[in-house]
């Protein structure tokens, strides 16, 4: 997961929920950090591994694991060694069956940097991804770890100074948010983007893919651009599972570098048609409805309409921006805490209304995305 957020960090449903974990990472100089998780047992063979401090930087997606009557199957890797390696302890206390597949739903690093520990740990692994997100460890990954190089070399500066880019002085909460921000990228990602390893998917899905292994069937399905170029969904349908990646996150959609929101409508709608009792978002809790889902794809519904009307009607991006109005949308998201409302308003609306313009089709036909035409 990529995403535009604030200082603050723009950040459970339970089946038999096993107690609540932490794994703590090692770093330069002998510090540590605790990356909360819990184990959810889906089914017999099936369970997720769903980490906690969902807002906290850095942030970290779910994985759901499969044991089969002779391997095991992931969803998503992780985006450090260690807590690769805490997954795959988990794995290890339950089977000592290899893990034959893993899948990286989309590009995003804390879903994909750690493919290759997942390699070394399982000779004969096959890396399941779509086309797309194979370009993308070479073109967005990379600008990533320059977007965060970047941070490194500011943030240093703002907290001296104690103003951001924008010249505005921080308040204490951005402060202490924006240090413990710089703490962690400095002791943890800095480090791993030195040595890191990027190794694309070896199995290329572009449409659908049928895994039977023994008695059970696992579809792996690519329903539309939406939160990248490349998203892919995992079901199984005997057990009706359904592992969404990125495509549904809570408390809110995280928005990327390569999101399309008009297909985005599209995805969730289709979403709709898989018979689901489990459905593990890529960020967040275990959900066993649609509901959360529906009110995604309101939000995203809202802001097309919204921008196609404005770009109809002569509007350019800035005044876009300006107008659009989700207020009661976002409520519907997330109804239970108006901090996270007003910083969604103040920050994810600009953002999502760029990326929307981006797509309009008048944006792709020669004229400035920005100037209306």
């Amino acid at each position: 997961m990529q995403s535009r957020r604030s200082s603050h960090g723009i950040r459970r449903a339970g089946l038999a929920v096993a107690g609540t974990l932490a794994v703590a990472l090692a770093t330069p100089g002998g510090a540590q950090f605790e990356k909360p998780y819990h184990i959810v047992d889906l089914a017999p063979g099936v369970f997720a591994v769903v980490w906690d401090e969902i807002l906290e930087w850095p942030y970290e997606g779910n994985n759901l694991v499969i044991v089969n009557d002779e391997d095991v199957v992931v969803v998503d890797a992780k985006r450090t060694p260690s807590l690769a390696e805490t997954v795959i302890r988990e794995i290890r206390a339950r089977t000592e069956k290899p893990v034959r597949y893993l899948v990286n739903t989309h590009w995003h690093a804390d879903h994909t940097y750690a493919n290759p520990v997942f390699r070394r740990a399982y000779p004969g692994l096959e890396i399941v991804g779509h086309p797309a997100t194979v370009p993308a460890f070479s073109e967005i990954l990379q600008r990533s770890i320059d977007r965060t190089l970047a941070f490194a070399s500011t943030a240093e500066q703002q907290l001296a100074s104690g103003r951001g880019d924008d010249g505005r002085e921080l308040t204490a909460e951005e402060r202490s948010a924006l240090a413990a921000r710089w703490k962690r990228t400095r002791t943890e990602l800095l480090p791993l983007f030195r040595t890191v390893e990027l190794v694309p998917p070896t199995l290329l899905v572009s449409d659908r893919l049928t895994l039977r292994r023994g008695e059970r069937e696992i579809e792996i399905r690519f329903l539309g651009e939406a939160n990248t170029r490349g998203d892919l969904v995992v079901y199984l349908p005997r057990e009706r599972i359904l592992a969404t990646g990125d495509l549904v996150v809570k408390p809110y959609p995280f928005l990327g570098l390569d999101d399309h929101p008009q297909s985005w409508v599209r995805v969730l709608d289709e979403l709709e048609s898989f018979d689901v009792a489990v459905l593990l978002p890529g960020h967040g809790e275990v959900e066993r409805d649609f509901t959360y889902v529906r009110r995604v794809k309101a939000l995203f519904a809202a802001l097309v309409a919204q921008v196609e009307s404005l770009h109809a009607s002569g509007a350019g991006l800035d005044e876009a921006q300006r107008r659009v109005d989700l207020a009661a949308e976002i409520a519907g998201v997330v109804p239970d805490d108006e901090k996270l409302r007003d910083e969604l308003a103040a920050e994810w609306v600009p953002y999502a209304v760029e990326l929307a313009w981006k797509h309009l089709p008048a944006a792709h036909g020669g004229g400035s995305a920005g100037d209306g035409r």
